[in-house]
């Protein structure tokens, strides 16, 4: 081993997570339904933020896992929905950095989101 870094080194597959980094995004916003929606029939502004970092922190515990995600391969995308009609998608546009893009719009139109990640 001598002259190789770590990346080298082939690692057990028992250790990664079933699903890829890009998937565990949902995961992370389940909760947007449910506080998007009270931050929408606010009437203050200091609630409405209240909400929003609500929905920000609510699903942070989720992310962390002893098991590695799988690396989204360049190209990747990643389509899904939340019980009330949410709809989330996700494409994965670097590796070098890692960056995913997103776009979660609700049926309604009463909430849309996106940007990109950079993890």
């Amino acid at each position: 081993m001598e002259g190789k870094g770590v990346v080298a080194v082939s690692l057990p597959v028992r250790i990664f997570e079933k699903r890829s980094a890009i998937e565990r995004i949902c995961d992370i916003w389940s909760t947007g339904p449910i506080y998007l929606k009270k931050a929408i029939s606010s009437t203050t502004t200091f609630d409405k933020m209240k909400w929003v970092i609500a929905f920000v922190v609510s699903g942070s515990h989720l992310s962390v896992d002893m098991r590695k995600p799988f690396n989204p391969i360049l190209g990747e995308t990643f389509e899904g929905f939340w019980p009330d009609g949410t709809k989330i998608y996700c494409e994965h546009i670097s590796h070098h950095p890692p960056i995913t893009t997103y776009l979660v719009e609700h049926p309604n139109k009463l909430f849309k989101m996106y940007g990109s990640l950079e993890y």
